[in-house]
């Protein structure tokens, strides 16, 4: 006698009111606004432009705006966003009684970040900014390269040749 019950309308209105709620969720219009992506490499001290940079949409609220004609402090690879960490009013020179030692760097580490190396067995740290890095290339010779003042430049590079240097790579 089952086909004589009426339909349980209440369970299939509730059902279709949850199905339009999630479908409106899924179809409605996010705001979204432009923001500046790298186009190609930006090098530590080059001015944020519109030939370096693309403007491409993200979700409002997600990264913080970034002026056009800044100076970037650190390296940016092509396609990365534009963060307000990467710019600010450094010109990108380094010290002119600094020396550049190659070394290892980590995969994380961009050109302008400051780093500090520690000489593991002397247990010297030498603080420094990465010059270079590592080429994409399998076959390339650079390993990536820091720039460090004259006072520990020596040790570090003598350090490196034994392969007893670890770099430690600063988050702010």
């Amino acid at each position: 006698m089952l086909w004589l019950q009426s339909p349980p309308w209440g369970r299939w209105l509730i059902a279709g009111l949850i199905a339009m709620g999630a479908l409106w969720l899924e179809l409605r219009p996010q705001t979204t606004v432009d923001h500046l992506f790298a186009a190609s490499e930006i090098s530590r001290g080059d001015v944020i432009t519109t030939e370096n940079t693309e403007p491409r949409a993200v979700p409002a609220g997600l990264l913080e705006p970034v002026p056009m004609g800044a100076l970037a402090i650190r390296g940016i690879a092509a396609g990365d966003p534009v963060l307000t960490a990467d710019i600010g009013d450094d010109d990108g020179s380094l010290p002119d009684d600094w020396w550049v030692v190659a070394l290892e760097i980590p995969p994380s580490g961009r050109v302008g970040d400051r780093v500090r190396v520690v000489v593991v067995d002397a247990g010297l740290t030498v603080e420094g900014v990465i010059a270079a890095v590592a080429s994409l290339d399998p076959l390339g010779a650079t390993p990536g390269a820091v720039a460090l003042p004259a006072e520990g430049a020596a040790a570090v590079a003598a350090a490196a040749l034994d392969g007893k240097v670890a770099i430690l790579i600063s988050t702010g």
